[in-house]
């Protein structure tokens, strides 16, 4: 291995804190709260980049596109039929309904 790339062993004279916790989080994520580096903290070093990788379960439940259309025949009755209106409910542009 790379010299420099060894995993962090923590030791009596380079310990797992504060600093080491949140340094890694922010490399690993997007800045995280005080709570996040006391938890991180408490897992220790490998318990804390475990954590980074343990995803939530897969979503039991997923949308068909088929389910995707009668909604959108939905919303175009409500806002009506006219370009303005139905493009609106996209988010493209904002309209009245008459």
């Amino acid at each position: 291995m790379p010299r420099g790339l060894e995993p962090f062993s923590p030791s009596a004279q380079d310990r797992w804190d504060v600093a080491k916790a949140a340094h890694l989080l922010r490399r690993a994520g997007f800045g995280p709260l005080p709570s996040e580096v006391a938890q991180a903290i408490q897992a220790g070093p490998d318990g804390a980049v475990d954590t980074l990788f343990a995803f939530p379960p897969a979503l039991e439940s997923v949308v068909e596109v088929g389910e995707i259309r009668p909604a959108e025949a939905r919303v175009e009755d409500m806002v009506g039929t006219s370009p303005a209106c139905s493009t609106a409910w996209r988010g493209i542009r904002r309209c009245s309904a008459t």
